[in-house]
């Protein structure tokens, strides 16, 4: 009997927290636009690129959004991988993302983080919510798909944008 009311202790804040969040998911693609490459050797080089694209989530909202991208490529893996992006919905409010990649990953394809770091006033419920990312590139063009643990007023404000 213990027992069961210890693993029931330890599952109950994981029902209660389940409620709480809501996965918002993100589906993007982008067309790639290297600004500059600084080439060290044949396995090691800097590189700043554009990325301009589209999106749709899973709330049926949709729109456009741009990102900047800096990369430290040593040994062909990815030494440090910094990015900032904006996300313009249908009804032009903006969210805005500060995203990394860890050490070690691949320059091609890999799994980063991010966070919201901006909104406009309307979306600001979403600030500051932590997200995972997938990321692949097939010649110039990327794709991509953004995970996000939102609060449910954060959910509210999305499911109430209007085009």
């Amino acid at each position: 009997m213990k027992f069961f009311l210890t693993i029931l202790s330890l599952l109950l804040p994981t029902f209660s927290l389940s409620t709480d969040y809501f996965d918002y998911i993100i589906d993007n693609n982008a067309k790639r636009t290297i600004i500059v490459e600084h080439n060290y050797n044949e396995t090691s080089f800097f590189r700043a690129f554009k990325l301009e694209g589209s999106f749709t989530d899973n709330l049926a909202n949709y729109g456009n959004w741009e990102g900047i991208v800096t990369t430290l490529i040593k040994n062909d893996r990815v030494e440090k991988l910094d990015a900032n992006t904006q996300f313009t919905f249908q009804n032009n409010n903006k969210i805005y993302f500060q995203g990394y990649r860890q050490q070690g990953t691949d320059e091609n394809a890999g799994v980063g983080r991010s966070i919201i770091i901006y909104s406009d006033k309307t979306l600001k419920n979403l600030l500051d919510s932590k997200c995972i990312y997938s990321a692949k590139f097939f010649e110039e063009t990327l794709f991509s798909k953004i995970k996000c643990k939102i609060k449910q007023a954060g959910l509210k404000e999305l499911e109430k944008l209007e085009e």
